[in-house]
């Protein structure tokens, strides 16, 4: 109930306000810098170091050194909650690397944060599962592309042992003491992958968000990531429309499947065009990126940084020329385009959300017309 009650707070108090703001700026752009979207998420990869081996990703092909200091990190996290940050995600690499784990959660619960954590699941035990939730974790998100031999492939490490991740992830949500959802990159090598996942999903009933391949940022800058993994051809387009369809019937029958339904109509011409031109970054607004050095990213990885946490403050970064101007480029998508977040940018979007109730309507409709004639 307290769930319910904090995400109906948060429609009333932010999100709702946002909408007004982004469809109102979206129309007239000249009331863009008069229309204050202030972040209230802030995204930390507190390493780029990993021990797994994924195919589309970057971080484990280099060793990270100088990342920020356990008394550092606490110091960003402060200047966050200062500057009205209400949720935080830890990341990386595999934020599991870091020993004061724990420590930095402890300390964000301590100033009222609503922490998430972003795994592999590789590292996850009973032990490193106590001391996090000890420490106030609200929320995870295991990334898996695959099971078996198919996860193999595609994360390079033993797949029993992130299994094993999952049935104490599965447990942990059954008892209440932590919300998870399983995270799914969607490109070429996982299409196969996806009927196996949510059958994963299934039994253990946890959800499943999916995500989409992103070539732009600076951890899936890979040449393979536009050549071989990107879905372009007719054949993986016909694939991937098949996996659009399961994904909307699954969503209809069990409500496992945490992507709108906007967003998984989405998935096709995100791969033609990744810009979107049609829809202003919302998402942008709406948060701050911080990685494992300092660097502050702004709401998007592909922009660059716009300051580091070690010469200035984040309220001197937040408030500069450069920071703002680059907001506004974000917004208007002067940008090379991404998938990173575009679940908040849709959900932002006034006519995308009202496409959405008519989806959902008309698949309730069917749903209830189905059950009627079978019952009959």
């Amino acid at each position: 109930m307290r769930v319910w009650i904090l995400r109906l707070w948060n429609a009333l108090t932010y999100d709702l306000p946002m909408l007004v703001k982004v469809e109102l700026s979206r129309r007239v752009p000249t009331l863009y810098p008069r229309l204050s979207m202030r972040p209230r998420y802030a995204g930390l990869n507190i390493t780029d170091n990993c021990n797994m081996r994924c195919v589309m990703c970057n971080s484990w092909r280099t060793t990270s050194r100088e990342e920020l200091s356990t008394g550092e990190w606490k110091a960003v996290i402060r200047q966050l909650r200062d500057e009205g940050i209400r949720y935080v995600g830890f990341a990386g690499g595999e934020p599991l690397l870091r020993k004061d784990l724990p420590e930095l959660v402890a300390h964000a619960t301590t100033l009222g944060l609503h922490t998430e954590l972003t795994t592999s699941g590789y590292l996850w035990d009973e032990a490193r599962a106590q001391s996090l939730v000890n420490a106030g974790l609200k929320s995870v998100v295991i990334s898996i592309d695959g099971v078996e031999e198919g996860y193999e492939a595609i994360r390079g490490r033993q797949w029993s042992r992130v299994e094993h991740a999952c049935t104490l992830l599965a447990q942990a949500k059954r008892q209440g003491t932590l919300r998870v959802v399983i995270g799914f990159v969607l490109m070429k090598p996982t299409l196969a992958h996806v009927e196996a996942v949510k059958a994963l999903s299934s039994r253990l009933d946890l959800p499943l968000l999916i995500s989409l391949l992103d070539a732009s940022t600076y951890l899936f800058r890979l040449e393979e990531n536009r050549k071989q993994f990107w879905i372009r051809e007719e054949a993986d387009r016909e694939q991937l429309a098949q996996v659009q369809r399961s994904l909307v019937k699954a969503k209809t029958v069990d409500g496992l499947i945490r992507d709108d339904f906007t967003s998984i109509e989405r998935f096709s011409t995100y791969f033609e065009n990744p810009r979107q031109p049609d829809l202003p970054c919302a998402v942008s607004q709406t948060r701050i990126l911080i990685d494992s050095h300092g660097m502050v990213f702004g709401g998007c990885w592909a922009m660059g940084s716009y300051g580091c946490l070690r010469v200035q403050s984040l309220g001197e970064i937040l408030r500069s020329p450069r920071y703002r101007q680059a907001q506004r480029r974000m917004f208007f998508k002067d940008c090379p385009g991404c998938s990173c977040g575009f679940r908040v940018t849709l959900k932002l979007s006034l006519p995308t959300q009202l496409r959405e109730l008519r989806l959902r309507w008309s698949k309730r409709l069917r749903t209830r017309v189905f059950a009627l004639r079978s019952s009959s």
